[in-house]
């Protein structure tokens, strides 16, 4: 019987060894000798990452990770370097500027009035002659710390002398060059429709600055260069790239200006079921109800659809920005809407509950929030929604009462850093009381699940890193302290709610947010220590190397 059992137990041994030596699982690809925050529940420390296909094969030390190198394996040397999950941003209105991106100059983060005209420049120089330039959002002229300002007319027509340029801010107003002046019919002679607003000269002549969001919308229809399915496509993948180039591997699309459910699955067809895609895009489907006959078919298809909650790379996961458009209200003005709107949205909330929809909502002021958690609390009572993770996005004025019954709710909170360059303006408007919004730390110390996005790139800036930046230290882009000097968070919890809370937003926390065994590989080299420069230098931190699902989507200097 002894005999029996050693037999056993060396058959045993045979079995348990033999494999670690000829049969056991080898990475792909090693990322060695590096500084791994893994981002994980303990928020460790670790030296390597091994991956296999497309997801995550171990983590963990130098020594473990190069036992499953074999000469097959692509080993990357991190150099000591810091590798973080892949960024995730929360609120993005992404394909919304595919469609023109081949034409936009990006000076998002840029502090220096001379190297964001350079960049004009250099826009002009790649287009043809006559083809339009254009910023549309992601800057304030408080960010210039040189010359604080709005661009002259001279100055985009010396930076553009062959071509229009178009410059949005926000919705607030654009500034146009001598050559889009004239290309849009506007002299000292031309009538102002309703709701224009032209700055002219003593003369009479328009220097370039009309404000009004009529304005602007009718150049995005009639002036701006035309959409196409081709030009969508081809901005879409250098969009990807410029977002891949920041770190970023995830977004939240909320769709808008001149987005529809065609345009998605056209995207899908295209690129997403062909492997195109360079980072995953999550969207809601397309809709604008805003009258009770509009909500009624918003309802009726609703109804008919569900969630693709399972969806890797490209899929219509949630509900909103708007689900009943009458309601949308603003950081910069008090808004009321009466009891009839309020209706409305509860009915499509309702059957948003009933269909196992998640509900991301766009809400500024406490007292449209106080409404909205007044209805979800009463479906509540008949349809449990604790377990579908509804949102509110932007909450810059949630009260420490609504954030608890928010979170009683089992809600979440998505913020935005929209204040690195707007801060300043509402500061003006608002005093002192706009040194607290949005409340990150009150919402970070009530437990509740937050995360952390841009809202880009019409009203702010797309780089994660200055939302990171602007979240630890409370500056805005122009170098005031102008938001969150009582209510920053460490950069740690800075980059949990960019990354880990994210996706836990939506339902994808098994798959993303960490660097976790069996997790997609999403990762992220940066050029230096997040954790340990001075705050100042995040904002200025650049990725060396992003990796999507295993698939290295950028890299430079690693």
């Amino acid at each position: 019987m002894v005999l029996k059992i050693r037999i056993f137990a060396a058959m045993l041994v045979v079995f348990v060894v033999l494999p670690s030596s000829g049969f056991a699982q080898t990475a792909d690809i090693a990322l060695v000798n590096g500084k791994v925050l893994t981002v994980d529940a303990n928020f460790s420390t670790q030296q390597a990452v091994s991956i296999q296909g497309e997801r995550i094969l171990s983590v963990g030390g130098d020594s473990q990770i190069r036992q499953l190198v074999n000469s097959g394996t692509k080993v990357i040397d991190l150099k000591g370097k810091t590798l973080i999950p892949g960024l995730i941003d929360n609120h993005v209105h992404f394909i919304r500027h595919a469609l023109r991106w081949e034409h936009e100059a990006r000076i998002d983060g840029v502090t220096s009035r001379q190297k964001a005209l350079d960049i004009i420049s250099a826009r002009a120089k790649s287009l043809k002659r006559g083809e339009w330039v254009l910023i549309i959002g992601g800057w304030s002229p408080g960010q210039f710390r040189d010359k604080p300002g709005l661009f002259t007319k001279a100055e985009l027509d010396s930076a553009a002398p062959n071509n229009p340029v178009f410059i949005q801010q926000s919705y607030r107003f654009m500034i146009l060059n001598s050559l889009a002046l004239k290309k849009a019919g506007i002299d000292e002679n031309f009538e102002a429709p309703r709701g224009w607003r032209i700055a002219r000269n003593e003369s009479g002549a328009p220097t370039g600055v009309i404000r009004g969001r009529r304005a602007i919308f009718r150049f995005w229809r009639r002036e701006l260069p035309k959409v196409t399915d081709d030009k969508t496509i081809s901005g879409l993948k250098k969009l990807m790239a410029d977002f891949n180039r920041a770190g970023v591997t995830s977004v939240f699309e909320l769709g808008g200006g001149g987005v529809r459910d065609a345009t998605y699955k056209m995207i899908k067809q295209r690129l997403a079921d062909n492997n195109g895609l360079t980072l995953r895009i999550f969207h809601t489907p397309r809709f604008r109800a805003r009258s009770p006959e509009q909500n009624k078919r918003v309802i009726e298809r609703i109804r008919n659809s569900r969630p693709e909650k399972s969806a890797r790379m490209m899929g219509n996961i949630a509900l909103g920005e708007h689900m009943y458009a009458r309601i949308h209200d603003s950081a910069f003005r008090p808004s009321r809407y009466p009891d009839e709107d309020y209706a409305e949205f509860a009915k499509v909330s309702r059957v948003a509950a009933d269909g196992g929809w998640t509900i991301h909502e766009h809400a500024f002021r406490d007292t449209t929030i106080t409404r909205y958690l007044d209805i979800f609390e009463k479906i509540n009572q008949k349809k449990n929604i604790t377990n579908l993770r509804w949102s509110i996005h932007h909450a810059d004025f949630i009260s420490k009462r609504n954030i608890e019954r928010a979170k009683a709710l089992g809600m979440t909170l998505a913020l935005h850093s929209k204040m690195t360059i707007l801060g300043s303006a509402l500061r003006r408007r608002l005093g002192e009381r706009a040194l607290s919004l949005p409340p990150l730390r009150t919402v970070q110390n009530s437990g509740v699940v937050w995360g952390l996005g841009t809202d880009a790139g019409v009203v702010a800036p797309y780089p994660p890193m200055l939302s990171l930046w602007w979240a630890v230290t409370g500056m805005d882009l122009g170098g005031e302290r102008a938001l969150l000097e009582a209510e920053t968070v460490s950069r740690k919890n800075a980059l949990i709610a960019h990354t880990r809370s994210n996706a836990y937003l939506f339902f994808k926390e098994n798959e993303l947010g960490s660097i976790e065994k069996g997790k997609l590989a999403d990762l992220v080299v940066l050029d230096r220590d997040y954790m340990k420069i001075p705050e100042d230098q995040i904002r200025d931190t650049k990725p060396l190397l992003t990796m999507v699902g295993g698939k290295i989507v950028f890299r430079s200097g690693i």
